[in-house]
Parts: C-alpha cells; sequence; structure tokens
C-alpha cells in the first residue's frame, strides 16, 4: 500500500487563488492574498477613533482566524488547537506539576525518589527523534500519523483513567511511574506528530507566513496558563486524581 505523507484528518481544505500577473511581473503572495481576500486582513485606519482602538484586537483576531481558516480548512486549525491548548497545554501541565502533590499524598514518596518517577515520566519527550523516525519509516495501513496519534491517544486515556479512577496504595510507585510515562507519550507523540505536518504545510504556503506557528504558540500558552491557575487549588482542596 502506498504510504501517505499526511493524514486524512489533517488535510488541508482552503487555499488562496493563484494570481493572473504575468510571470515576469510576478506579485508579491502576500499582496494577492490581501487582494483576493480583504477579509482576511485588517489594518488600523490612518486616523482611528477610539472605537477602533477598542476593536483592534477582535477585528484583528477575527481577520487571523479567517485567514488561518482560509489557508487550512477549519478542520486543521481546530485539530491543532485541541492538540495544542488541550493535549500539550492543558495535560502537559497537569502531568508536570500534578505528579508531585500525588506521589506526597497518595503514595508518600519522598524527593528523592520522586525525581527518579518523574524522570521516567519525561522518557518519552527524549524519545521524539526516536518516535518520529519509526513513523516516518514504517506507515500503518499506508498513514505516518493518524494511526500513531490514534494509538497514543487511547494509551494515554487509559493512563488517565486509571490515574483519576483507581486509589493506587504506597509500594505501587512503578505502576504509577509507568501511567505518567503513557500519558506522557500520547502528548510527546502528539506534538511530534502535529509538529512535523503544520511545518510541512508552512513550507507549500510560504506567503502565509508564521501564522500557524502563531497560533500554535497561542494555544499552548493559553492551555498552560489556564492548567498553572487551577492546578494548586484543586490539588489543595480537592484531590489531585481530579486532574487527571
Amino acid at each position: 500500500m502506498e504510504a501517505h505523507d499526511g493524514d486524512e484528518s489533517l488535510l488541508v481544505e482552503g487555499g488562496s487563488e493563484r494570481s493572473d500577473a504575468p510571470a515576469g511581473d510576478a506579485e508579491d503572495p502576500s499582496a494577492a492574498a490581501a487582494r483576493l481576500h480583504p477579509e482576511w486582513f485588517y489594518e488600523m485606519p490612518d486616523e482611528p477613533t477610539v472605537k477602533d482602538r477598542v476593536f483592534y484586537p477582535y477585528r484583528s483576531g477575527s481577520a487571523f482566524i479567517a485567514r488561518l481558516k482560509g489557508n487550512f480548512g477549519s478542520k486543521f486549525v481546530w485539530m491543532l488547537f485541541s492538540a495544542y491548548f488541550g493535549v500539550k497545554g492543558a495535560l502537559f501541565m497537569f502531568i508536570t506539576l500534578g505528579q508531585l502533590p500525588y506521589y506526597q499524598k497518595y503514595l508518600h514518596v519522598g524527593g528523592v525518589e520522586y525525581q527518579t518517577y518523574g524522570t521516567v515520566a519525561a522518557t518519552p519527550w527524549a524519545m521524539k527523534a526516536f518516535l518520529g523516525a519509526i513513523s516516518d519509516a514504517v506507515p500503518i495501513y499506508g498513514y505516518h500519523k493518524k494511526y500513531y496519534i490514534i494509538g497514543v491517544a487511547v494509551l494515554g486515556g487509559c493512563a488517565f483513567l486509571l490515574l483519576s479512577l483507581v486509589r493506587l496504595q504506597p509500594g505501587d510507585h512503578n505502576i504509577a511511574a509507568m501511567m505518567f510515562f503513557l500519558a506522557s507519550m500520547e502528548l510527546a507523540v502528539v506534538d511530534l506528530l502535529c509538529e512535523g505536518k503544520y511545518a510541512e504545510l508552512m513550507v507549500t504556503k510560504p506567503e502565509t507566513g508564521s501564522d500557524l506557528v502563531t497560533w500554535v504558540w497561542a494555544c499552548y500558552q493559553t492551555g498552560t496558563l489556564m492548567a498553572a491557575m487551577i492546578i494548586g487549588p484543586v490539588a489543595d482542596n480537592v484531590s489531585p486524581t481530579v486532574l487527571f
């Protein structure tokens, strides 16, 4: 079966039209996009009013989202949102900051032991190059990304369910470390494969500049901020298992 470079769920739906300008007098791709799709761009008027200044973040943000959807398709844009806001953003912070209270409260692990188990949980991030080489060399049913993401999502989901629903006892340190390892594996693989796909699309659409990188980092930073704000109160007043 012929291997696919991408994933049918990651296909790009949109795209800007080509300019009809002669090859010898080629129009700048960004200028052509602005001419063909003025709704994708917003600039402050030369003499802005107070209303213009107040609504500038909303208007420029709406134009930015429209430009993303027009160039890459709604499905891909929202897939990146779920991957970087939900998975690498919120879940990453839940694992990173939620492990210590979990180990201390339920497994009665000291600081030195916790460092060991925390290192085990972080190992998948050091394996990204190896995991990427496997996904490139061994497609599953012809896809290099799709089934790898589904597979680690199932493993990570089971790990999160076990951590949240099963009350491990002191002495179950190795089980907890393995569950955190599988959860981190989900995060690392999703980050790696989505990163590879959007980097590929940036090359095919250079006129979009850094739009995708801006979107990815905005989602990631928002997700980590939201998670960091709730981890402390939840871990102190409810239970660390709620985070998972």
